[in-house]
């Protein structure tokens, strides 16, 4: 199947920017390196126009030439790598096998999540088929405030005095209830919501600490109903802690993944 030509964009604002960032979609969304005529029949661009953006992009690392052809450069990647979602993303297939194991002890929606401006941006769920249904009535992106993996990480932001107002705006939460909720969080290092409008049940989440960083992921588990807190807790602090062993091993070499307890 051809896809048709990207819109041209004679007339709009910003036109050479929204040209490039018309090209770099095109790689980014090809399963391999693209050549000058496909890129430009899949614009609608002059080879010639599509000649002179690649040699910008390729100069910035946003394009790179591959196999006779241009493929996305590294310049992104490295930058995305450094984010909160770009280090989840990488952390995940290590941790994965401690996360079916909390799964398999919990029976509940294992979640690891991540905050993505005032919200929080799931990474991976996993659940038994009986929680289909739960679990995809949920968004991927959450209020950070409504939720426990939320409370997890906004506890130990150091810029939270600043920002409580613009977290607690998302849900209509009181700034005030808000703060003394995470000071909670932070003094047991464990956040519990039990009325939760954004899950829709109950749920437990714990930053996980890697280093001496800033926790940047929490795992939870979420339930539909009524959570057994203290079963659920004792398995959660325990995958907690073996996730932070191999996430902070990580940068040394293979890390060993076994199941926590």
């Amino acid at each position: 199947m051809i896809a048709e030509p990207l819109p041209k964009l004679e007339t709009a604002a910003g036109r050479p920017l929204r040209r490039a960032l018309a090209l770099m979609e095109v790689l980014a969304r090809a399963d391999g390196p693209m050549s000058l005529s496909d890129l430009a029949r899949r614009t609608g661009e002059p080879k010639s126009s599509v000649h002179r953006i690649l040699g910008v992009l390729t100069d910035l690392n946003l394009a790179a030439q591959a196999d006779g052809g241009f493929v996305v450069g590294g310049y992104l990647s490295d930058m995305t790598r450094h984010s909160d979602h770009g280090r989840a993303e990488q952390l995940r297939r290590a941790l994965t096998p401690l996360l079916m194991d909390l799964q398999d002890r919990t029976r509940g929606v294992v979640l690891m999540g991540v905050l993505d401006g005032t919200h929080v941006r799931y990474v991976e769920q996993l659940y038994r088929g009986e929680l289909s249904d739960y679990v995809q009535s949920q968004p991927l992106l959450q209020p950070a405030s409504a939720t426990a993996t939320g409370h997890a990480l906004l506890a130990f932001r150091t810029d939270l005095l600043d920002r409580v107002d613009e977290f607690a705006a998302c849900t209509g939460t009181s700034p005030t209830r808000l703060l003394v909720d995470l000071q909670s969080v932070r003094k047991r290092g464990i956040a519990v919501v039990t009325k939760n409008s954004a899950h829709g049940g109950a749920a437990v989440a714990m930053p996980v600490r890697i280093g001496d960083d800033r926790p940047f992921i929490s795992l939870g588990v979420a339930y539909p109903g009524r959570i057994d807190l203290p079963r659920t807790t004792l398995a959660l602090r325990r995958a907690v802690a073996t996730a932070g062993a191999i996430a902070t091993a990580q940068s040394c070499g293979p890390v060993e993944q076994r199941p926590a307890g």
